[in-house]
């Protein structure tokens, strides 16, 4: 840790490059601290000194945990994959209604169409028998 005098300002005069090299003295010291904490820890006939376990007994700790976190991820991925399915499945039926609708649209203009046309057919036919009458009459007055 910092001395007490260099937290609290006191030594202020101090060239940057001063506390620089007191911060990376104090740094190295740190670090070295971890790397023999490291190589305890990491030394397989050593015992850990927090709970006493065995090597094994770590190993064993980390593959449950490793495997529960497989799982977990194995979970999530089913789960995505069945709201995969439920979107394509509601996909397909919004597609289904909508051919359906077009084919109902389709046959509804076919409908009009034949009803206009019946109805210009109606009013041609007409036309022409009159005509045909008004020219009949003609003949026959003569």
């Amino acid at each position: 840790m910092v001395e007490p005098e260099v937290r609290a300002g006191s030594n202020r005069s101090a060239t940057k490059e001063e506390n620089r090299q007191r911060y990376t003295d104090h740094a190295r010291g740190l670090s070295s601290t971890r790397d023999e904490e490291f190589e305890k820890r990491s030394d397989p006939d050593c015992c850990d000194s927090v709970g006493g376990s065995s090597h094994s007994e770590r190993l064993a700790d980390t593959s449950t945990s490793f495997r529960t976190f497989c799982e977990s991820l194995l979970r999530k991925e089913l789960a995505e994959l069945e709201m995969i399915k439920s979107r394509e499945a509601l996909r397909c039926e919004a597609e289904k209604r909508r051919m359906e609708s077009e084919a109902e649209m389709t046959r509804v203009m076919m409908q009009t169409q034949l009803q206009i046309a019946s109805f210009v057919e109606g009013m041609n036919s007409s036309r022409k028998r009159k005509r045909a009458e008004e020219d009949e009459s003609r003949v026959s007055q003569r």
